[in-house]
């Protein structure tokens, strides 16, 4: 899978998606930092990435646009350690690969793992 990762995500877990074999960039190894929402949207769509990210404007993006792509995966943790986030990760990766392909907004808490499919009616 090919991801794009936001800035509240860790450079490490770029690199821990990349150790199983997924494509994965964050917006500071390109010097994208600053780069406002809509273009980190319009970059993932672009590059065909899934957006990994805890900003919700992403995923009001993606619901008033009405688009069926970016797959969109929500942290809303609000201790999130790097350990935890990868441990996530590799759970959503695992349980929602083909919707994620497909293309959905995956809310990922603490406590639980929302879906829904894209577009947001």
């Amino acid at each position: 899978m090919r991801f794009l990762l936001d800035m509240g995500l860790s450079l490490k877990t770029a690199e821990h998606l990349r150790t199983l074999g997924h494509d994965a960039i964050h917006l500071r190894e390109q010097g994208l930092h600053k780069l406002p929402d809509p273009l980190v949207m319009q970059k993932a769509i672009e590059e065909n990435r899934i957006l990994a990210t805890f900003d919700l404007d992403c995923t009001r993006l993606v619901a008033v646009g009405k688009l069926k792509w970016p797959s969109i995966l929500l942290f809303r943790i609000e201790k999130a350690d790097t350990d935890m986030v990868n441990r996530l990760l590799n759970q959503v990766i695992e349980r929602f690969g083909a919707p994620l392909v497909e293309g959905c907004v995956v809310v990922i808490e603490e406590d639980q793992i929302r879906w829904r499919p894209l577009p947001i009616a």
